[in-house]
């Protein structure tokens, strides 16, 4: 059975190109458009691709709370995002955040990226 990805990104055209990727590489993808949106989704989920700078809950908000839940506590996680600023990669790798992609990255590094973390 195919992994589930929850992709969660306030871009809809990034959602499309994110999920257009790992469904290609055979992936399962959920949507999500920000965290709170999010956190109605993560049943059944394998892992997780996420930006960062999101209305309502933004990307290490959303990390905080998924590691504060009991079934997604270890569900591996990537942020894909534009932000550099390394406060905000030391503040994800200290939530658990597995892996860190800056936009734009081509569809192949993507999927090589989740691959690593949640192999098919």
């Amino acid at each position: 059975m195919p992994k589930t990805i929850l992709v969660i990104d306030d871009s809809a055209v990034m959602r499309t190109l994110q999920s257009q990727a790992l469904t290609r590489a055979g992936y399962q993808v959920v949507e999500a458009t920000d965290g709170l949106d999010a956190q109605a989704k993560v049943a059944g989920i394998d892992g997780v691709l996420c930006d960062i700078n999101m209305p309502n809950l933004d990307g290490l908000g959303f990390l905080r709370w998924l590691r504060g839940q009991p079934a997604t506590r270890r569900v591996p996680f990537v942020f894909m995002t534009t932000e550099t600023r390394p406060a905000q990669k030391e503040a994800g790798r200290v939530l658990g955040a597995h892996a860190w992609v800056s936009k734009p990255c081509p569809p192949e590094r993507l999927v090589q990226t989740v691959q690593q973390v949640c192999p098919l």
